[in-house]
């Protein structure tokens, strides 16, 4: 099955989540070999715009803008199957490929990109 999840999908899809309080009562898919954390950008006021570098796409398009709203953050990869594509100045972000997943830390639909 493909999975692609942004923002929360990307907390769903964790393995871990290091305040996962918040999220008792809800079922979680699991299976990225990840470790976040929600909210890790600050609170809905602290949301910022930035571009993101990545390798992988041509040289004309390798800067993606990504709109950061109380965004999780990547705190560590622990599977050596996930390959981080680009990461946010403030730390390890988005997206991340694993296998047939896709996640980031930013809804896309919230730029051009």
């Amino acid at each position: 099955m493909a999975l692609f999840g942004t923002c929360a999908g990307l907390i769903l899809m964790a393995d871990q989540v290091l305040d996962a309080e918040a999220l008792e009562g809800f079922d979680r898919v699991r299976g990225l070999d990840v470790v976040v954390r929600r909210n890790a950008y600050g609170s809905q006021l602290d949301s910022f715009e930035t571009e993101l570098e990545t390798q992988q796409i041509p040289d004309s398009q390798r800067r993606l803008p990504a709109v950061f709203i109380r965004a999780p953050i990547i705190e560590d990869v622990s599977g050596k199957d996930v390959e981080i594509l680009a990461q946010a100045e403030l730390g390890a972000g988005a997206p991340t490929r694993w296998w047939s997943a896709r996640a980031t830390a930013w809804p896309p639909a919230s730029t051009r990109s």
